[in-house]
């Protein structure tokens, strides 16, 4: 195939130079997302770099060969560090800094390294496919524990690069001569194609990827309760009907309403900051006893709704038991007074219950009934 490499670098520059500047718009209208901004930065170091490789032959050697090389290595590992940027890691710019000044003396001091195209393309080869796995990484990371499918689609791309860079690096040492690299005949052409797509595909995967994050935390900000971060009424609400669905009327379950008996005590005497943290240390108490399927959120004031999963009547007083030595426990850190104590309410949920108004219904009555017995008591009224 006939494909002129300066054509294909040039492309190239075009699609980076769209993509760095797409990426700096994001950074500048959210400048909290500064993962945006070393994405940009990727892309202008890959362009400015394509560029270099464009002019081989008409400009300085040291522009074309150890300049464009190291500007190579900076967009991989701007790319990187963006991603680390973006899983909430350190950021490892000594470590990009130290291989990137590692690259350009290899290439640039006269050597057998610097002297051979082969031995210049296996240098090349090892740090972008060093850099190239340090991101198929932390995008791994982000794909599995954060659940995002452009995640999962960078790592994909990623681990394709490692493999298709080691490969080209191979073949190009073996088979490239440095006089007719820039030739139209020359195979780097079709060798640089890929190149290409690879700009395409991890630019959208990552701009898929940080689109995702936004979705997420905005399905949060509109489902969770600010102060303590649990689930609100309607969050709450969706997870219970969830529970409710046919396909899980198998198991039976249990809703616990809990009301804080002293809150709004604490609230006159030592003020609503003393009582927010109150909530707080009640919410994280809940949160960490909690299994995996249950669920836990605040529908307002001193009340919280939790969602267990597979249990039953024998099970509840040993659980709610627990409860109340852990948030004893974790109130007395803080230093609150009077003690704490907490009146629960409980409804089974049964297989035959598909609306949640009547569930809660049962359980707010039962808390009705235990608030009433002015004593810190569980109570679960007949089916």
């Amino acid at each position: 195939m006939r494909i002129d490499p300066r054509t294909v670098l040039l492309v190239l520059t075009l699609i980076l130079a769209v993509f760095g500047l797409a990426h700096l718009l994001f950074y500048l209208v959210r400048r909290r997302d500064h993962w945006f901004a070393y994405w940009s930065a990727a892309n202008f170091a890959g362009m400015a770099a394509a560029l270099l490789f464009a002019l081989r032959g008409g400009i300085p050697a040291l522009l074309s060969i150890p300049t464009a090389n190291t500007l190579a290595v900076l967009a991989w590992g701007s790319g990187w560090n963006g991603c680390l940027g973006f899983v909430g890691r350190r950021l490892r710019l000594a470590d990009l800094g130290l291989l990137a000044v590692t690259v350009f003396l290899l290439l640039a001091i006269p050597s057998p390294i610097s002297g051979h195209l082969s031995n210049r393309v296996v240098v090349l080869s090892a740090a972008m496919d060093l850099l190239v796995l340090a991101t198929g990484w932390v995008t791994l990371s982000a794909a599995r524990r954060q659940q995002l499918a452009g995640a999962w689609l960078a790592t994909i791309l990623a681990a394709i690069c490692f493999v298709f860079i080691a490969w080209r690096g191979y073949w190009c040492a073996q088979t490239l001569r440095s006089a007719k690299l820039m030739a139209f005949r020359s195979p780097l052409g079709p060798l640089l194609l890929p190149s290409v797509i690879a700009a395409l595909g991890l630019n959208l995967s990552l701009m898929v990827m940080a689109a995702e994050r936004a979705q997420h935390v905005l399905h949060d900000a509109a489902n969770r309760d600010e102060l303590t971060q649990v689930l609100n009424r309607r969050g709450f609400q969706t997870v219970l009907w969830r529970m409710l669905r046919p396909e899980n009327s198998a198991g039976q379950g249990a809703l616990l309403l809990v009301d804080l008996d002293n809150l709004k005590i604490v609230n006159d005497t030592l003020g609503h900051a003393a009582g927010d943290r109150l909530l707080r240390c009640f919410a994280r108490t809940v949160v960490s006893a909690l299994r995996t399927s249950d669920a836990v959120g605040r529908l307002g004031g001193d009340e919280f709704a939790i969602a267990l999963t597979g249990v039953r009547p024998g099970q509840i007083d040993a659980i709610t038991q627990r409860l109340r030595r852990d948030y004893a426990a974790a109130a007395a850190l803080i230093g609150h007074h009077p003690p704490p104590t907490l009146s629960m309410g409980v409804a089974f949920i049964e297989p035959k219950d598909r609306a949640i108004d009547e569930i809660m219904a049962r359980a707010d009555q039962a808390l009705y009934t235990a608030k009433a017995a002015r004593a810190s008591r569980l109570i679960a009224l007949p089916q």
